[in-house]
């Protein structure tokens, strides 16, 4: 079976206030939006990169976020790896996975892109393909 990898970019789906707050409504529905890409949902691995986000999310916003993936784990594969800058709040991160996988996902936090396609897609089960 090949699996096929969306990198859905943070900034594509959180979203602020005019004043600068966490809009948790919008980012909801966007980040729903993002993974509901027109493939079938067995063959989807997500990637949420955070890399450039520029939103502080509190603990309630993280694990209201992991509530929706919750019910719209149909959507996707099975994993979700999100990436979050070198110098980002990994703790954060660590939450979300945390409360992810209480909920039965399998969501990994990670620094590096390497690593989370790593995990991702392990090497005994990467796809085949040309060197190019």
């Amino acid at each position: 079976m090949t699996l096929k990898l969306h990198v859905i970019h943070a900034k594509e789906f959180v979203k602020l206030t005019p004043s600068g707050e966490f809009d948790f409504d919008s980012t909801r529905d966007l980040m729903i939006k993002a993974i509901s890409v027109e493939t079938k949902a067995s063959e989807l691995e997500i990637l949420f990169d955070f890399r450039q986000a520029c939103a502080d999310l509190t603990t309630t916003d993280i694990w209201y976020l992991a509530e929706e993936l919750d019910k719209n784990r149909g959507l996707f594969h099975e994993k979700i790896a999100v990436l979050i800058r070198e110098d980002g709040n990994f703790d954060n991160a660590k939450f979300f996975e945390l409360c992810a996988t209480n909920r039965g996902l399998d969501v990994g936090a990670f620094k590096s892109y390497e690593d989370a396609i790593g995990w991702l897609f392990p090497s005994s089960e990467a796809p085949a393909g040309d060197d190019s």
